[in-house]
């Protein structure tokens, strides 16, 4: 009998109105059914909650206002699925087969990150590149390689890791660097997962960015790539921010 884990796809909302339906019917769609919708909203002043009522088979919870990254804590502890996926509220999985076809692959032993490729739609800044490519390996200590629209994470993970709510912006990156750095295995699938809106303020190369990813490599990193990367953070942020 072929392997066919449970799925938890978490969405975290805020003010989603005009995207949700859309992401929401993209898992819905699919031919894998064993998938279960977790949506965490925090404090939503749109119509977000109506148009999650409007589809039965979906949950429903309320987050107090302490940004996405809290939210997809929250999504966790309500998951009973085997594998966790984050999908932004504005983000669409790549097709209708996206699960059935990741779970026709022989999966290794212990595997505990599953890896695929990202789309990226509506790019405000010439640097994103279209096709995203998840790598996972020592390329995190200079830049975040891993896009969360293109992983699946086994639950074990969270029995140890969560994402550092004291980062608004990169928690997903400093939770994939410390995976990495606890040598946490990790399967490619070689397909693509998602379609992601790339507007977002993770792709906009802010003074916040580059304050965040400086403070958590000058935590998780090794002396040598730490240092580094304190020059190469300033030149990220001579070449990337605007003015």
């Amino acid at each position: 009998m072929k392997y066919q884990p449970l799925v938890s796809v978490i969405i975290p909302t805020h003010n989603a109105a005009s995207t949700l339906r859309e992401s929401l019917e993209s898992v819905l769609n699919q031919t894998y059914i064993q998938v279960e919708i977790i949506v965490v909203d925090y404090q939503s002043t749109d119509n977000t909650r109506e148009i999650v009522r409007s589809f039965p088979s979906v949950r429903f919870y309320s987050e107090a206002e302490k940004g996405v990254y809290q939210a997809m804590n929250s999504g966790v502890a309500q998951a009973n699925g085997e594998w966790l996926y984050f999908l932004g509220a504005d983000d669409l999985l790549y097709n209708s087969l996206v699960f059935k076809n990741i779970f026709e692959h022989e999966i290794p032993e212990n595997t505990q990150l599953l890896l695929g490729k990202v789309e990226n739609i509506g790019a405000e800044h010439s640097l994103v590149k279209t096709i995203y490519e998840n790598a996972f390996n020592h390329s995190l200590y200079w830049r975040n390689t891993l896009h969360h629209q293109g992983i699946l994470y086994h639950k074990s993970i969270f029995d140890t890791f969560e994402y550092n709510i004291n980062y608004s912006i990169l928690a997903d990156y400093e939770l994939n660097l410390r995976l990495f750095l606890a040598k946490t295995k990790a399967f490619h699938c070689k397909l693509f997962f998602a379609k992601s809106y790339a507007g977002g303020i993770s792709k906009q190369f802010t003074h916040t960015l580059y304050n965040e990813e400086s403070a958590l490599k000058k935590e998780l990193l090794p002396f040598i790539p730490r240092l580094i990367n304190y020059f190469v953070i300033k030149m990220k942020r001579l070449i990337k921010v605007k003015s």
